[in-house]
């Protein structure tokens, strides 16, 4: 589903020059949950930005469910993100005069879908991560953990090929933390390619392979028996 070809990733130019991600090559096959580790700085949410179509490498090479990415325009790579791949962040990124629903609606709208078929997914996808009573309420009137999970809903409304999560239990306490990680985990049962950067061992617990960096480099990647919760 995923594949990564000598992957480098610079920031700056001439002699300041930032050398974050140090040709990469890693292979994800459709249906994996991947938790990426490492320390700050490792390069962690640099390698999934590129993985994800949202930023662009120096160089090398990404290629996903077989499309070859490299070239794209920011309108292919656009049209791609909206078709094809789901994301969480750190931040939620809900839109606070919006309430859930219609923050779940958005991408769906944005893909040419009538009101009425957006409404439809996007209270599917709600009901789908236990919030289908909170289909009318803003973020602001839901937990960090409630928003978390209507990320999750906008993340999967539209059923994407791959899930990006980019520390998604990092502004939780650890009860929400384990909600949003069970979704994450149910989704993954039903087929879905998950590639997560957590800092947090007790959650990449839950993935089946761990690979961490260190100084923009692979240094360990391992397939594990994932933690399940009860």
């Amino acid at each position: 589903m995923i594949e990564v070809k000598n992957l480098i990733k610079n920031y700056g130019e001439g002699d300041v020059v930032t050398r974050v991600l140090r040709g990469i090559d890693l292979t994800i096959p459709a249906g994996q949950f991947v938790a990426i580790m490492g320390k700050s700085g490792a390069g962690k949410s640099t390698l999934m930005y590129q993985m994800s179509l949202l930023d662009q490498p120096t160089s090398g090479s990404v290629i996903l469910d077989n499309v070859v990415t490299d070239g794209f325009d920011e309108k292919k790579r656009t049209t791609f993100r909206l078709k094809k791949l789901g994301y969480i962040f750190q931040d939620y990124a809900l839109l606070p005069e919006l309430n859930a629903v219609e923050n779940v609606e958005v991408p769906l709208l944005m893909l040419g879908l009538t009101n009425a078929e957006a409404r439809e997914k996007a209270s599917r996808g709600l009901e789908a991560v236990g919030l289908g009573h909170r289909l009318h309420n803003r973020p602001s009137q839901l937990s960090g953990g409630e928003q978390q999970r209507v990320s999750i809903a906008r993340a999967i409304a539209q059923k994407p090929d791959i899930l990006f999560a980019d520390e998604p239990t990092a502004s939780l306490d650890s009860v929400s933390s384990e909600d949003v990680i069970k979704v994450m985990r149910d989704l993954h049962a039903k087929g879905q390619t998950i590639v997560m950067v957590t800092h947090e061992p007790e959650y990449a617990a839950f993935a089946e392979r761990v690979i961490t960096l260190e100084d923009g480099q692979v240094v360990s990647d391992k397939l594990q028996t994932a933690r399940t919760i009860a």
